[in-house]
C-alpha cells in the first residue's frame, strides 16, 4: 500500500523476539511494510469501551470492602458461624452483569 505521504513521526514499541518475528512474517505475507501492516491492522481492530461499568465497579468495590470486614471479624472469632449465602448471591449477580457488559460489542 504505497501512499504518497511523508511519515516523520516515530513510535517506539517494545516486543519479544517472537512478537517481532510474527509481525515481520505477517507483513511479508500481506506484501506490506511493517509500518503499513501495523497501521492497517490498527484500523481493523475496534476498541470497545463498555458503558455503565462504573456503577458496577463501585458496587463491586463496596462488596469487596464488606467481605474484607467480615474476614477480619471471622479471623478475630467475632463470627462463630455466619450465613454467607446472601453475599454469594450478590457476587453472582455482579459477576453476571459484568459478563453481560463484557460481551457487548
Amino acid at each position: 500500500m504505497k501512499v504518497n505521504r511523508r511519515r516523520n513521526i516515530t513510535l517506539t514499541v517494545r516486543l519479544t523476539e517472537e512478537e517481532k518475528a510474527h509481525i515481520v512474517n505477517m507483513a511479508k505475507k500481506a506484501n506490506l511494510s511493517r509500518t503499513d501492516y501495523i497501521v492497517e491492522l490498527s484500523k481493523l481492530v475496534p476498541i470497545v469501551v463498555p458503558e455503565n461499568v462504573k456503577p458496577l465497579l463501585i458496587e463491586l468495590r463496596r462488596i469487596g470492602n464488606n467481605i474484607n470486614q467480615i474476614a477480619t471479624r471471622a479471623n478475630m472469632d467475632i463470627y462463630q458461624r455466619e450465613n454467607f449465602e446472601g453475599i454469594r448471591k450478590e457476587l453472582e449477580i455482579m459477576n453476571d452483569n459484568l459478563c453481560k457488559i463484557a460481551r457487548r460489542k
